[in-house]
C-alpha cells in the first residue's frame, strides 16, 4: 500500500509535539512514507505520480534550489523584504500545539459538553516581530547564545521604533504582544542513519522509511 503510514501513537510516542529539541545524544525516528524524486533525474517518474494524484517529495528543483541558497546566503534577505512596518496574519499558541475546529452553529454541529476552546488565536504582526519571537524560543529550547542575542537586538529595534512612532504620534495598541483578540468561531487544522525499505531510485529513492535523526 503507498504511501506508507503509522499508528499516530507511534510517531507521537517517538517525537513528541511537546517537546520540540533534539540535542545529542537524544535522537528521534522520522518516519518517511514518501517517494522523493530528483528533479534533474525523475521528472518523468514525477509527472506520472503526480497523474496518477499520488503523493511523493521532489527536491534538486533549480528553482526551489536558487530562492534557498538566497536565502541561506543572506539571512536577513526576508527581513529586508518584508520589513518591519507591514504586519501579516500570524496565529499564535501559548504552548507548541495548534488545534484547530470551526464550530458552524448548533444542532450537531455544536461543541461537546466539556469541550474547551483552543488557546491559539490569531494578531496581525510584523515579520520582524514574528522572527523575534521564533528565535527566542528557538534559543532558550536549544541555549543557543547567539540567537538570543539576535533576539535582543531584534527586541531593541522594535522598541525603538515603537518610541518613534509615540513620539510622531502614530502610536497603534492593536495587534503585537498585548493583543489576545482572534476569531472567536473558527481555527483551522488538526493539531543520521536510516532504515529503509522499498526500492532505490537513481537520484531518489522511493519506499518506507524509518530514519534516526540525531541533534548535536
Amino acid at each position: 500500500v503507498y504511501p506508507k503510514a503509522w499508528k499516530p501513537t507511534e510517531v507521537l510516542r517517538n517525537w513528541n509535539p511537546t517537546d520540540v529539541t533534539t540535542l545529542s545524544p537524544s535522537h528521534r525516528n522520522i518516519y518517511q512514507g514518501l517517494c522523493v524524486f530528483d528533479y534533474q533525474t525523475q521528472y518523468e517518474t514525477a509527472l506520472t505520480y503526480r497523474n496518477a494524484e499520488k503523493p511523493f517529495v521532489i527536491r534538486n528543483d533549480p528553482k526551489v534550489t536558487s530562492v534557498a541558497r538566497r536565502w541561506e546566503d543572506d539571512p536577513e534577505y526576508l527581513h529586508r523584504a518584508l520589513g518591519d512596518v507591514e504586519e501579516f496574519r500570524t496565529e499564535r499558541s501559548p504552548s507548541e500545539l495548534f488545534m484547530w475546529y470551526r464550530l458552524r452553529g448548533g444542532g450537531k454541529h455544536a461543541a461537546p459538553e466539556g469541550y474547551e476552546r483552543p488557546e491559539n488565536d490569531e494578531v496581525e504582526m510584523t515579520y520582524g516581530e514574528w522572527l523575534e519571537h521564533a528565535l527566542e524560543k528557538d534559543g532558550r529550547a536549544l541555549g543557543d547564545e547567539d540567537a538570543m542575542a539576535k533576539v535582543r537586538e531584534l527586541r531593541e529595534r522594535r522598541l525603538d521604533m515603537m518610541r518613534e512612532r509615540e513620539e510622531d504620534g502614530d502610536d497603534d495598541d492593536e495587534g503585537g504582544d498585548d493583543a489576545l483578540g482572534g476569531n472567536d468561531d473558527k481555527e483551522r487544522g488538526g493539531g543520521g542513519g536510516g532504515r529503509r525499505g522499498g526500492c532505490r531510485l537513481e537520484g531518489g529513492y522511493c519506499g518506507s522509511n524509518v530514519y534516526e535523526g540525531r541533534g548535536g
